[in-house]
């Protein structure tokens, strides 16, 4: 019992020496003639069994104490060895460690710090690992373009710095990428080299791949540029990435009707307006395409926008009605609450009445859960 270094201890081993010795009080000892014959061997056994009991009882009294140093000793050696993310929960000589570690080895060196502390008898892993960033970043500065953020390996920092090259020009190109560990899968390379090739079509910007989301922001030099710009991104995107295109044009005129109800179909082909899972509520990575939407109404001050919302066929088909129209709603306030004329938008929610796919895989539910753009002249 390693960890009993309190005034119990000597208490039991007095004890132990005394009955042996002859010295216990006589409500202690056995008397060999009240015995009547017992034989010596079970009067020692049960004086053994005294001194167990003894001993449990006073171990049971120094437990707390027992937790209260363990608790204190873990918590110096996480705090001293910069685990200041880990916590450590004690159980008599069982301790759990949990929080999130910012890697694999900084998990594996916790839990091994905590079984060196002297008196910890087990280790249970309750850490959770954060999940790694892969960000690779482009941007126009001048003429040129920097290169910024993490790479697989030295390949392929040497391929994506040669195409930049060819694009922007020798000397042109600033490399400030790191090798970093393997990156999502396949597609994220090819993505990233799709990237420089769309910033160069543009008058400046920027373009960020962050682990599956990409970000292409600018100015281009005119709507149809724009345009096309977006819909290239669209056609490149792989399966499971996401993508946000913030370009801006100069002088931005205004649009017609006809013009304006193309633009949103453009739009609303390369993204999507999400909320939260069978809420009206908006995630924040919509903001990009609303951002746009918002500056799309604008240009358009001949044109009454409608708002329809959609939902896919599980659930209630009455709750599914009032959802669509909740989530319209709240793009509509999205809008007015930046500047929009509130008497230029109005909200209709058509529920699951109108799919454009199949309700029966996921891809097709994914499909019909949407919102769309009705445009009309103003009256």
């Amino acid at each position: 019992m390693g960890l009993i270094a309190t005034p119990a201890l000597p208490v039991v081993l007095e004890a132990f020496n005394a009955y042996f010795s002859g010295s216990l009080p006589h409500f202690f000892k056995f008397d060999s003639g009240a015995l009547d014959g017992m034989s010596r061997w079970l009067a020692s056994l049960l004086g053994v069994l005294l001194f167990t009991a003894l001993a449990v009882f006073c171990i049971a009294r120094e437990s707390p104490v027992i937790v209260e140093r363990l608790a204190a000793a873990t918590a110096a050696r996480l705090a001293d060895d910069g685990y200041d993310w880990a916590e450590a929960t004690v159980d008599g000589r069982a301790v759990a460690v949990s929080g999130t570690a910012p890697s694999e080895p900084d998990r594996d060196a916790a839990l091994e710090a905590i079984r060196q502390v002297w008196g910890v008898r087990s280790v249970a892993d309750r850490i959770e690992v954060r999940p790694p960033v892969f960000e690779f970043t482009a941007y126009r500065k001048g003429t040129g373009v920097v290169l910024a953020g993490s790479i697989p390996d030295e390949r392929s920092r040497a391929d994506i710095v040669t195409r930049a090259a060819s694009l922007f020009g020798v000397g042109a190109v600033v490399d400030d990428l790191f090798v970093s560990s393997a990156v999502p899968d396949e597609n994220w390379l090819p993505m990233a080299r799709r990237g420089v090739d769309l910033l160069v079509q543009l008058d400046s910007g920027r373009v960020r791949l962050r682990n599956r989301d990409v970000v292409l922001s600018g100015v281009a030099s005119s709507a149809q540029e724009q345009e096309r710009i977006g819909a290239e991104l669209l056609e490149e995107l792989p399966i499971g990435y996401t993508s946000s295109l913030d370009i801006a044009i100069p002088d931005q005129v205004e649009l017609s009707v006809a013009d304006c109800a193309a633009a949103f179909e453009t739009l609303m082909q390369r993204s999507e307006i999400s909320f939260e899972v069978d809420s009206a509520r908006l995630r924040p990575d919509s903001s990009p395409i609303l951002n746009e939407v918002v500056s799309l109404v604008k240009r358009c001050p001949g044109a009454q926008i409608e708002v329809q919302g959609h939902t896919d066929s599980l659930g209630d088909a009455e709750r599914n009605m009032d959802l669509s129209r909740q989530r319209a709603l709240a793009v509509v306030a999205y809008v007015v609450g930046r500047g929009v004329d509130a008497r230029r938008v109005r909200a209709r929610g058509f529920g699951e009445t109108e799919p454009i796919a199949t309700n029966r895989t996921r891809r097709g539910r994914a499909m019909n859960r949407r919102i769309e753009f009705e445009v009309e002249p103003s009256r």
